[in-house]
């Protein structure tokens, strides 16, 4: 693994795996949604570079071109940053990068393509409104946050997108990518050349910089304690509760972790040993602690049957409660803590996920090796942090609770 940092701020992450029949290509921002000065930009603007001319060709002549190396390209753009990234087999991976890194890092906008994926992400919106899985996160997260960009609603963005303009990407493309804000990782099986291409590349990127949006303070209490919508046709109710908590830094991230852990992961975790196992009041349930450099929030989430969903709810806060008042035993700790440190590092065996991850990694610690002390801090948690933690952020004030059930 190696890092390194350009005179212009750029970082490029490289891992070579000589046995790798490909290679991947990723270049992303620090900047994601959050920090967007209109709803919605930050998704547009992933569309757009990815649909873009360069000096060299055309968009359509673009995808033609990585299409008969075999290559693939595609994006994501979220909370945290926006990744651009891509794949080839090793031996026509140096003109797969040489197109993919002239495509992201001096895209050529123009207004017919900026058009057509303004309509491209109108239709992936309204998809999102009937996406239960979508819509649920959204309800809590607007329960959870007043003035925040998580809270955004999806006729919100729709509504903001309408008004976006091709300037709009140019100079929003300026700040995201300006070259302080880049991280590029070249991973797989790749030859040096290739890296020395790219980093010559990437160090002759010059543009300025403009101000992103500023993060906005959130504090503990929610806006709404309980958000109910009701759908026809529906069979099931579906559930998500949670809080605010931190941002990655902060001393209780790692209990939060082992929490999550203890009460989802695997299928002796603790909520599904009670919901699926003892009662079958559910199939699956999961819960995750989103956390980046400025945000951070619990949820859990899952569905049963329609006239069950109190009852789950009672047993999901029952558990909750018995993390606040009984000490964990050693042997379920540790299991906890070894399910999370097997999952993050077996992501690192997927050729494009485990690139993502290695770029995220980077992005969200400010360094990509400080995943190995992020490990070190879940290993040192207590049952003492258990609790300590529990109480903390299990508090009937903090809590959310957003649910979708049949009409």
């Amino acid at each position: 693994m190696r890092r390194e940092r350009l005179p212009n701020g750029s970082v490029i992450i490289s891992h070579i795996k000589p046995k790798d029949h490909t290679a991947r290509l990723v270049v992303a921002s620090r900047l994601g949604s959050i920090h967007e000065k209109i709803p919605g930009l930050s998704h547009l603007l992933e569309h757009c570079i990815l649909s873009a001319n360069t000096e060299k060709h055309r968009s359509i002549k673009i995808s033609e071109k990585i299409d008969f190396l075999g290559g693939t390209k595609n994006g994501k753009s979220g909370y945290k940053s926006i990744r651009l990234y891509g794949s080839a087999h090793h031996r026509s991976f140096n003109r797969f990068a040489d197109i993919f890194t002239d495509l992201t890092l001096r895209p050529k906008f123009s207004e017919s393509s900026f058009e057509k994926e303004k309509k491209i992400i109108f239709n992936e919106l309204k998809g999102n409104i009937d996406n239960l899985t979508f819509h649920l996160n959204h309800l809590l997260l607007s329960g959870l946050f007043q003035m925040h960009p998580f809270k955004t609603s999806i006729d919100e963005k729709i509504k903001a997108l309408r008004k976006i303009t091709l300037k709009d990407i140019i100079n929003e493309n300026k700040t995201f990518f300006a070259p302080e804000n880049i991280v590029l990782g070249i991973f797989g099986n790749y030859k040096e050349t290739t890296y020395q291409n790219i980093k010559n590349r990437l160090a002759n990127i010059d543009r300025k910089n403009s101000a992103a949006s500023d993060v906005i303070h959130i504090n503990k209490r929610p806006l709404r304690k309980k958000i109910l919508e009701k759908r026809v046709g529906l069979k099931q109710v579906y559930i998500a509760t949670g809080f605010k908590t931190s941002s990655l830094e902060n001393i209780d991230i790692p209990s939060l972790f082992v929490i999550s852990s203890l009460l989802t992961r695997g299928s002796s975790s603790r909520l599904f040993m009670e919901l699926r196992q003892k009662r079958g009041l559910i199939y699956s349930i999961s819960s995750a602690n989103i956390v980046g450099r400025e945000f951070g929030y619990f949820c859990i989430r899952t569905r049963t049957e329609k006239f069950k969903g109190k009852e789950t709810l009672r047993i999901i806060r029952d558990e909750l409660s018995n993390l606040k008042d009984k000490k964990i035993g050693e042997s379920e700790l540790v299991r906890a803590k070894n399910k999370i440190i097997s999952h993050r590092k077996a992501i690192y065996d997927i050729p494009i996920e485990g690139s993502l991850k290695m770029i995220e990694d980077e992005i969200v610690f400010g360094n990509i090796f400080r995943e190995r002390k992020f490990i070190g801090r879940i290993k040192k948690v207590t049952s003492g942090d258990i609790k300590k933690t529990a109480n903390k952020y299990f508090k009937e004030p903090y809590i959310s609770t957003a649910v979708i059930r049949p009409e």
